[in-house]
């Protein structure tokens, strides 16, 4: 007779408190387990959406399964992040790859218990769930591939027996199970891994096993092999805390058995928790490459937390309108301006069409193309911009629609039946005085120019002093007004005193590019903080802090900045720094007109110096001659 499954259930919890009340006073009222992070780019967005895969039990080990949104935390890279949805994953397919401890240690009951367990665990797997089967001992072997059909694995069970003096090469099993795991879909998957034993051969004395405990954590917790270890340690030969350590590390849980009476007991457990996961998502903004997400749980009083580093796959290369944009009206002359986030491939060229016939294409940042449309006839026009890559191979396209009105035509010329047009009235004749008027007032003009020069030089030579102590700090607050509060550089306004400009030539934000931004302080920070005088908050390839322009003998020179990491180390920005491709490495740069500044992966800046007058040279002011003072006066008036 079959026992209904809500009985099973109500056993289950009575017999974890008469068999491990020592175990169940000594968790933690709550325990969060963060079991797998993923990342997938959105397609209306240049951004993720992020799906998180966490269950949270109570101290006995039984599953908590009524948490709402408002009981969690969400931080990615220590910054708050607003979730989106909480829902339990009951219903989603999981693929699992149970390892069985075959060693010599698991001869007579145990084997038997444990083949019982197992194939009761199988049998509870439901429709589209995966599982293959893989046993050890001082050799690993792959009974059972991944299959839905639960009779192939139960057949494998049933002919499972323990090989008498053998040891247990259980960190080669681990390893190889996950490299089993990886071949399918991320997210419901997880290693079961089932031991009585440590990592030794039968003889004892030594490890079994090629592969380390780290070797094991490492694959578990890095690129498309993440997958969590679910450990399951019998009696009392194990080395508990190594089981643990596996299952922390890499998302997942341990669950221990006294004896193997029990077993059936913890497997049932283990079926509790994998089918009470719940699912998390939120929204990520930030760059491709490796994260940290932390999640906090605070429900009914008790309360825990997780954190699981994940990554965040390249975003496809996506192509933005900067002009024109969706339905706009253009006449017969038409700039076309795109720019190309994301990808992370070469772009060798941008190709534009307009309703599918090429007009043109462009090789360089920013991709532009000016085209005269008035062989077009007036009416809607689709203008489509594609990015090839180093291969001709296309990367992406995308598509806007125009509104092309016709210029109105000139009039023609005049014909014999219009008006003929009055004849020119004759030349006036020259008035002497008015001409001698005309050069006294020339005159006049000139002299009180020559003398607007003259006061404003003297004016400087009274103030030059002043202006001399004051400039600094008139420098340092134009330098700190770059950022705003959300910390944009819209609101920059150069001055006389600019001493160079960067403009923006490639940027993970679009709307940064083709922004231009004058250097007027003799120390101006770069970075991704707002806090810098030019800041780059989008940009993720690029440090908080990442570089500084600075002037030395009235030049301006380009370092990095090293900021302090976890272990209390200095390090220099993890992307680099590049001068015209060339690494910056520890040493200054001196920028010369033209240079290129590449911060980190992607972002590209343009430096242009600007050349202060030096030269010896008079200068002459409608044929008088000035010395270079009075000429920069008059710049300034």
């Amino acid at each position: 007779m079959k026992i209904p499954r809500f009985t099973q259930f109500v056993f289950t919890v009575v017999l974890l408190f008469i068999l491990f009340p020592a175990a169940a006073h000594a968790q933690a009222p709550m325990d969060l387990a963060v079991h797998y992070v993923e990342g997938t780019p959105r397609e209306d967005e240049i951004a993720y959406e992020v799906s998180v895969y966490l269950s949270v039990t109570s101290g006995s080990g039984l599953p908590i399964r009524d948490l709402t949104l408002n009981d969690l935390t969400v931080a990615e890279d220590s910054q708050k992040v607003q979730p989106q949805s909480l829902r339990l994953a009951e219903d989603e397919p999981i693929h699992l790859v149970l390892v069985m401890d075959t060693s010599g240690s698991m001869t007579g009951t145990k084997i038997k218990d444990a083949r019982t367990a197992a194939s009761n665990f199988v049998t509870r797997l439901q429709n589209g769930d995966q599982a293959a089967l893989i046993t050890f001992d001082e050799s690993i072997k792959l009974q059972s591939d991944f299959t839905s059909a639960p009779g192939e694995i139960l057949n494998r069970l049933a002919l499972l027996d323990a090989a008498p003096n053998t040891g247990t090469c259980l960190y080669d099993a681990a390893y190889r199970a996950i490299q089993t795991a990886s071949a399918l879909p991320s997210g419901r998957r997880a290693v079961i891994l089932f031991t009585d034993g440590v990592d030794e051969t039968a003889s004892g004395g030594r490890t079994c096993s090629v592969h380390t405990v780290e070797d094991v954590i490492s694959l578990a917790s890095q690129g498309s092999t993440r997958t969590p270890l679910y450990t399951l340690g019998l009696g009392n030969r194990i080395d508990e805390n190594t089981l643990k350590r596996l299952a922390e590390l890499t998302g997942g849980r341990y669950i221990y058995s006294p004896a193997s009476a029990q077993l059936e007991t913890m497997f049932e457990l283990l079926t509790e928790q994998l089918r009470s996961q719940y699912i998390l998502t939120y929204k990520s903004f930030a760059a491709p490459g490796a994260h940290t997400l932390t999640v906090n749980a605070n429900h009914l009083g008790a309360q825990d937390s997780d954190t699981r580093n994940f990554l965040l796959p390249a975003l496809p290369a996506r192509i933005t309108f900067l002009t024109p944009t969706e339905g706009e009206t253009v006449a017969d002359g038409l700039k076309v301006t795109v720019a190309i986030s994301g990808g992370g491939e070469t772009i060798t060229r941008v190709e534009f069409q307009i309703n599918g016939n090429v007009i043109g294409a462009d090789e360089t940042t920013p991709y532009e193309l000016e085209f005269d449309l008035s062989s077009y006839a007036q009416g809607n026009l689709t203008l489509t911009a594609i990015a090839y890559g180093e291969n001709d191979d296309e990367l992406t396209r995308s598509a806007i629609n125009l509104l092309h009105k016709v210029e109105a035509a000139s009039i023609p010329p005049t014909t014999a039946s219009e008006p003929v047009p009055p004849p020119a009235p004759e030349p006036k004749r020259s008035n002497p005085a008015i001409l001698i008027g005309t050069v006294l007032a020339g005159l006049g003009l000139v002299i009180v120019a020559l003398l607007g020069i003259m006061l404003a030089r003297q004016q400087k030579q009274e103030k030059g002093e002043e202006q001399e102590k004051t400039l600094p700090q008139v420098r340092a607050e134009n330098a700190h007004s770059v950022a705003d509060a959300d910390g944009t550089m819209d609101s920059f306004q150069g001055g006389p005193e600019a001493l160079g400009a960067l403009t923006v030539e490639a940027s993970d934000d679009p709307s940064m590019i083709g922004l231009r931004f004058e250097i007027s302080s003799s120390l101006t920070t770069l970075g991704r903080s707002a806090s810098n005088d030019i800041s780059f908050p989008r940009d993720n390839p690029v440090s908080r802090h990442h570089a500084e322009i600075f002037e030395k003998n009235k030049k301006l020179w380009l370092r990095e900045v090293e900021t302090m990491d976890s272990s209390g180390a200095y390090a220099p920005p993890k992307y680099g720094t590049f001068v015209n491709d060339t690494p910056l490495g520890s040493n200054p740069v001196e920028l010369k007109n033209g240079d290129e500044i590449r911060l980190g992966k992607r972002l590209r800046l343009r430096f242009e110096t600007y050349a202060k007058a030096n030269e010896e040279d008079a200068k002459t002011f409608d044929e008088f001659t000035l010395d270079e003072d009075a000429d920069r006066t008059v710049d300034q008036t």
